[in-house]
């Protein structure tokens, strides 16, 4: 895919405008330019999707959530922004819905044991105990092989 030099202008202008004076990114602006964007272009789900880690990455849990909400909408298969909108999920302590997508992940990727270690923890959380023993006993099982 060849990006125009139209794109490459804009992206380098976005990034200066991110960068601090000291060399480092100012989080400030970079929020303000991940809301533009997305305002800018609201059925862009990349758009959504980066601002959603931005979120995500300053401890902004339930408007993250609204953005892999938004991704999911117009991507449904999007696995990468599902297993996102878990552990956010799982921050805010919706559990159920956490492991209702870390299982749907699984589901898609069943050697992704990352997936059954958080979701044997999710489940430890809310009392299923038999549930989580059995993620638990498929990791020791993989660990085996």
């Amino acid at each position: 895919m060849k990006i125009s030099k139209e794109v490459q202008a804009q992206a380098r202008r976005l990034m200066r405008l991110c960068i601090g004076a000291d060399g480092l990114m100012n989080e400030a602006t970079v929020r303000q330019v991940a809301d533009k964007i997305a305002a800018d272009k609201p059925r862009n789900y990349l758009a959504h999707y980066n601002r959603g880690l931005l979120r995500a990455s300053v401890g902004e849990d339930n408007l993250a959530i609204e953005d892999f909400n938004f991704v999911l909408e117009l991507e449904p298969d999007n696995t990468i922004a599902l297993y996102n909108r878990a552990l956010l999920l799982d921050n805010i302590g919706d559990y159920n819905g956490a492991i209702r997508d870390i299982s749907a992940v699984i589901k898609d990727y069943p050697e992704f044991w990352e997936g059954y270690r958080r979701r044997a923890s999710i489940r430890r959380k809310v009392g299923d105990t038999y549930g989580a023993e059995r993620d638990e006993f498929k990791l020791l099982q993989a660990r085996l092989d």
